[in-house]
């Protein structure tokens, strides 16, 4: 009774919708990165099959439902949010639970003229578009059904012409294709040739995409050796004495040096270490000048400063991070004079840190990361584009007084960081004359599109880089969900990707998606003390121009995924096809489609 109750076509009762829906969203969520296994499953999409079979048809408390369920499903996901800003969750969950009530409502309304094949697909790939598009804090761009697909390169490899939200829309008209089928087997039919044009249209394109499209050519290029100290955030954030920190990495980067020198092994390209992981801040130029005349925000520490102390605050600052690059590129802090440089001569040095910047008459602070030479001269900064929520910002709550004491008591610190415009593209030379262009990009980039797309856009880029801080967020999901996003990154852009963090996860990723190195110390990958030496591949200099299709097409996909779903509704209206009467699997009659919440006459009684 319970099964002929999700095949059927007529109004859903309650407590089988309930039932339905919920299998339907654990098994969406149990296959996810993070969660019964690392980098998740594409068989997620079976949890759609239930999805559409229950959201396609009308009944009591349809949206009630589908408004809990689904807000226990994200929040599921997204649970690591609680370890940064624990007040946060009750507002996620009630968000979540609004945001997936519009695909049952779109479905609802598709399924009773399209092929749940097709419906399916636009409905759930509509969501996820405009639920990413949709800005922080009323939106969020986090883990979507493609991202469960980064393990099958066969599928996979199409995210080179339409990235995840592509993936995500093959794997959906599959599970939807699934339900058409499942619903027509249960009364001896066969399903539709409609459903059959759904699913094998996007399927095929997927398949033909992977092997016509490839990655570019590659060859060895430059050799980094990413530093992972493993601090944990509390320990990070409340130490008194950061300089202690800063001794613990200087020793574990000299360590691993040294190792490879005695293994006669190259001297890196490149050290990197994680974000916020270098404890001093980069003024910029002529910012000592301009400070005296700058607003502060009512919680700054130097609000209480005159314009002199400020100036002298500044130079302090400046001076601070030369001595500590100076330290590192020329001796072990402490060392008698002349000691062996930690850093090899041609070494260049990447590390986050603390960003301060005159900003429309007001001193702001960014989340950045550094770029120096040899002998400590600056060679560029990157900011962050994606401020986290929570974390680096309150998007206005910060001025709330009452907000700002409470995250200031868990954190030390009131976020209120300044968003770049755009991901930072930084050259490296090489020891033989080489030299490779990278985009350096900070954390919550990671998990969206344009950081990676963008600087491939405006000129040729060899590899990625990510600078990140996952101490937040301790062994939870949150760090194969990471992992997952930079797969599917460095496949669609046909670029290596290097993540750096302080804790976490330091892995790289090939351009064709292939995990090529992880940080593993006695067997464990995550939150471990350690150093990586990597030769990374780049593109050969003929293809170092090469963008992939997704590169041209990103700024689109998200738009065009959110109005189609809105354009089907539109024409299946013109076209009058909502007025049809479907017929119940199973039942000989009729029965018309009535409104979600099963509200009328003939309104069937709640189970």
């Amino acid at each position: 009774m319970l099964l002929s109750s999700l095949l059927g076509r007529a109004e859903l009762a309650a407590r089988p919708r309930f039932f339905w829906l919920a299998l339907g969203y654990s098994i969406y969520v149990l296959a996810g990165p993070g969660m019964l296994s690392g980098a998740g499953s594409p068989l997620g999409a079976l949890g759609l099959v239930f999805w559409a079979l229950t959201a396609s048809r009308p009944g009591p408390y349809k949206a009630r439902i589908e408004w809990l369920l689904g807000a226990l499903c994200f929040s599921a996901q997204t649970t690591w949010m609680a370890l940064v800003f624990w007040a946060a969750m009750p507002f996620v969950f009630v968000a979540y639970g609004v945001w997936a009530m519009y695909p049952g409502a779109l479905l609802w309304r598709l399924a009773q003229r399209l092929p749940l094949s097709l419906a399916t697909a636009l409905c759930w790939t509509g969501f996820e578009a405009l639920l990413t598009w949709t800005k922080t804090p009323l939106g969020l761009s986090w883990l979507r059904l493609g991202h469960y697909a980064g393990d099958w390169p066969t599928l996979a490899g199409s995210a080179r012409v339409w990235g995840d939200l592509g993936l995500g829309f093959v794997l959906a008209a599959v599970a939807g294709f699934l339900a058409d089928l499942w619903r027509a087997r249960a009364v001896g039919q066969r399903v539709s040739g409609a459903s059959l044009a759904g699913v094998g249209v996007p399927l095929c394109s997927a398949l033909i995409l992977a092997l016509v499209v490839r990655p570019p050519e590659t060859e060895i290029g430059p050799r980094l050796l990413l530093v992972q100290p493993a601090f944990e955030q509390k320990r990070k954030q409340l130490t008194g004495d950061p300089d202690q920190l800063l001794r613990e990495s200087f020793a574990l980067t000299a360590e691993a040096l040294e190792q490879n020198r005695a293994a006669g092994g190259r001297e890196p390209d490149l050290v990197a270490w994680g974000e916020s992981m270098l404890f001093c801040s980069w003024m910029e130029a002529g910012l000592e000048d301009e400070v005296g005349k700058l607003d502060l925000d009512p919680w700054h520490v130097w609000k209480d400063l005159d314009a002199a102390q400020k100036r002298r605050t500044v130079l302090e600052l400046r001076q601070r991070e030369a001595m500590i690059v100076g330290e590192l590129l020329g001796g072990v802090p402490g060392a008698p004079p002349g000691a062996a440089q930690v850093l090899g001569p041609e070494t260049f040095f990447v590390a986050g840190l603390d960003v301060l910047v005159a900003h429309e008459g007001r001193l702001r602070g960014m989340v950045g990361a550094g770029l120096w030479a040899p002998g400590g001269a600056r060679v560029g900064l990157g900011t962050k584009v994606h401020l986290a929520p929570g974390g680096e910002t309150m998007v206005g709550l910060e001025r709330f007084e009452v907000v700002r004491d409470m995250i200031h008591a868990l954190a030390n610190y009131v976020p209120d960081r300044l968003a770049a415009e755009e991901t930072s593209s930084l050259r490296l030379p090489g020891a033989d004359g080489a030299a490779w262009d990278f985009g350096l990009s900070l954390c919550f980039d990671n998990a969206y599109a344009d950081p990676y797309a963008g600087p491939l856009r405006r000129g040729p880029l060899d590899f990625h880089l990510v600078v990140s801080n996952e101490a937040w967020y301790e062994r939870s999901q949150e760090l194969d969900q990471m992992l997952a996003f930079s797969r599917i990154l460095a496949l669609s852009t046909g670029r290596t990707l290097v993540r750096v963090a302080n804790s976490g996860v330091s892995a790289v990723y090939g351009p064709a998606g292939r995990e090529l190195a992880r940080l593993r110390v006695g067997g464990r990958d995550r939150c471990v003390k350690g150093a990586l030496m990597v030769d990374l591949p780049v593109p050969r200099e003929a293809a170092a121009a090469h963008a992939t299709p997704f590169v041209v097409l990103q700024p689109w996909l998200l738009p065009l995924g959110t109005l189609l779903p809105l354009l089907g509704l539109v024409v299946c209206g013109i076209l009058g096809r909502y007025r049809r009467e479907p017929e119940e699997y199973g039942q000989g009659e009729a029965s018309a489609p009535r409104s979600p919440r099963g509200t009328g006459a003939q309104a069937g009684p709640e189970a």
